[in-house]
């Protein structure tokens, strides 16, 4: 269905009133299989609060891979990407310390 969906134009940047788009509740699912689908539509700089979505996963290679990936697409991040700041006051990098 996924793949359907994204044939007929599903918008993957679309997020709900949780503020969560598709990639970020598979993730919150660990849905591999979706993640893989979705991560090539994912870019980093629309959506920041994606760093914080892998906080809780990131000693898991697998999800270190993905989130490698999205950011390694995007060669020319800017700071302002890289610092932003979640609910708590903390950029990804304390978030992940």
């Amino acid at each position: 269905m996924i793949d359907l969906i994204l044939a007929k134009g599903g918008d993957v940047s679309l997020i709900n009133n949780e503020k969560q788009n598709p990639f970020s509740l598979a993730l919150g699912c660990d849905n591999i299989a979706v993640l893989k689908k979705l991560s090539d539509r994912v870019r980093i700089s629309e959506n920041p609060k994606l760093f914080f979505d892998f906080k809780e996963k990131i000693f898991n290679e697998e999800y270190r891979v993905f989130l490698s990936g999205i950011v390694n697409k995007e060669p020319n991040l800017d700071e302002q990407v890289l610092n932003v700041l979640d609910k708590k006051g903390f950029t990804p990098f304390l978030a992940y310390i």
